[in-house]
């Protein structure tokens, strides 16, 4: 999966920055595709209850901690991370069958 500048989601390490804020409780990156550069690195957001951190608040973290290509090109605020939905959507398929 080739990124912006020849990254990978899988080489991604802005996760662990995204992690360091007090108000995020998970985070999950997928590569999505791109005209321009094949695909972008998305960041999935699970905000601790009570908090509400911002897409310009993570945005600048991840500029403070990694070079500024490297962060994620979008951000998406989930009640659970993609896995875990994947998870239930699959239990659900087998409950029904």
């Amino acid at each position: 999966m080739k990124l912006s500048t020849f990254w990978t989601a899988t080489e991604f390490r802005g996760r662990e920055a995204l992690l360091r804020h007090p108000g995020v409780a998970e985070v999950s990156v997928i590569g999505r595709t791109h005209p321009e550069w094949e695909e972008v690195v998305v960041a999935f957001v699970v905000a601790r209850p009570g908090a509400t951190p911002g897409e310009a608040e993570l945005d600048a973290l991840c500029r403070e901690q990694i070079a500024r290509f490297k962060r994620p090109k979008a951000y998406r605020f989930v009640t659970a991370p993609p896995e875990e939905q994947l998870r239930q959507g699959a239990q659900d398929r087998v409950a029904r069958d």
